[in-house]
């Protein structure tokens, strides 16, 4: 069997190589914001969680339990939950 091929571009821009006569629509993929998934990992339950700033560095005027509870991840706060879901599509392990 001969195919002849033909290259459709899909609107994220990824090259499909489709037989010619077959003219099945692609979804895009979702992009995930690289940025957002160094800063974030999800939950078993769905939500995010996020590390403290001020955490890094000039540690020596900092008081010991400033440092501690700077070590601890908390939970993206509500208002801010539906925007690391978009950036994120696929979620973080």
């Amino acid at each position: 069997m001969n195919f002849t091929f033909s290259i459709v571009v899909a609107r994220s821009l990824t090259v499909a190589f489709r037989p010619k006569g077959f003219r099945r629509a692609i979804m895009p993929k979702l992009k995930t914001h690289k940025g957002a998934a160094k800063r974030f990992r999800s939950t078993a339950s769905g939500k995010f969680k996020r590390g403290h700033s001020h955490a890094r560095h000039i540690l020596t005027k900092k008081a010991t339990k400033r440092k501690r509870i700077l070590d601890i991840d908390v939970l993206v706060s509500e208002g801010d939950q539906k925007r690391v879901e978009k950036m994120l599509p696929y979620g973080r392990d």
